[in-house]
């Protein structure tokens, strides 16, 4: 099996959106979704600063957020919602967020969990 991976980040330039490269790049994830249900995103740039442990370790401070704190995140859109799956023993949540670039996404679901 082979799974799809795209670079969002060439050169150290997130690709610029609605240009031809980014539409490309648009349909290729769209494909992936449709396909396979998943993606690997690639971006070596941005782990390079110390941005992935960052990440990791400030995700870990979120879900252990309590429980009522963490349904707040209510996205009408599918998926974006916080969810939480139990499968037989495995215990399994989930956050969506759209334009995380975009600092009014992450700072909307940041004073929604932390006020």
């Amino acid at each position: 099996m082979t799974i799809s991976c795209f670079d969002f980040w060439k050169g150290g330039m997130i690709i610029e959106e609605w240009s031809e490269e980014w539409k490309g790049m648009s349909m290729k994830v769209k494909e992936a979704c449709e396909s396979d249900g998943f993606f690997l995103l690639k971006c070596d740039e941005i782990n390079s600063k110390g941005a992935r442990e960052e990440v990791f370790k400030n995700m870990k401070a979120l879900f252990h957020l309590p429980q009522e704190t963490k349904q707040q995140h209510i996205i009408p859109k599918p998926f974006r919602s916080f969810s939480m799956y139990n499968y037989m023993d495995t215990h399994y949540e989930s956050f969506g967020l759209d334009d995380v670039l975009l600092s009014a996404s992450v700072d909307t679901l940041a004073n929604l969990m932390w006020p």
